[in-house]
């Protein structure tokens, strides 16, 4: 794993290369969008690693700060972001699961993307509906995703 600060300063120096007028790579036409990590399933991962014989080595309290990292780059560079991550503990949860302000961002879910009480009782807590194996996407996830693209390349 890249140590989070400097994963927040490649993703600055990404920028910079295509936006700093000295780079190599300049391209100021080029159109930026960050996209978060997704959530991770705590449970499924530990489940998954279990069976498999090695010990788990995600968690989701982690994999929020480097999302966090993601949304800090793009508003510093004023950029925009698809915050899957939230997106997903929306879903998952039915609301923000934190009271981090930047979990507070509207995720663009479509409607019957709620939570149900199917998910509620999973032994997953329903981050099944989204992760394969508690960190891939699966199918409904990488659909969630692709709205979530599409939605902010709309914006534009």
């Amino acid at each position: 794993h890249v140590p989070l600060d400097e994963f927040y300063e490649n993703l600055h120096k990404l920028v910079m290369l295509l936006r700093d007028p000295n780079s190599d790579y300049y391209s100021p036409d080029t159109r930026i969008v960050f996209i978060t990590p997704p959530a991770v399933g705590d449970r499924m991962i530990e489940d998954v690693a279990g069976r498999n014989g090695y010990a788990p080595d995600r968690k989701n309290s982690v994999t929020k700060l480097y999302a966090d990292a993601v949304k800090k780059v793009a508003r510093k560079h004023d950029l925009p972001v698809v915050d899957i991550w939230t997106a997903i503990e929306d879903l998952v949860h039915g609301s923000a699961s934190t009271d981090s302000p930047d979990c507070k961002t509207e995720s663009n879910v479509a409607e019957n993307d709620v939570p149900t009480e199917e998910a509620s009782v999973s032994p997953f807590e329903g981050y099944e509906k989204y992760l394969l194996d508690g960190l891939h996407l699966n199918r409904s996830g990488n659909e969630l995703l692709f709205k979530l693209i599409v939605s902010e390349i709309e914006k534009a």
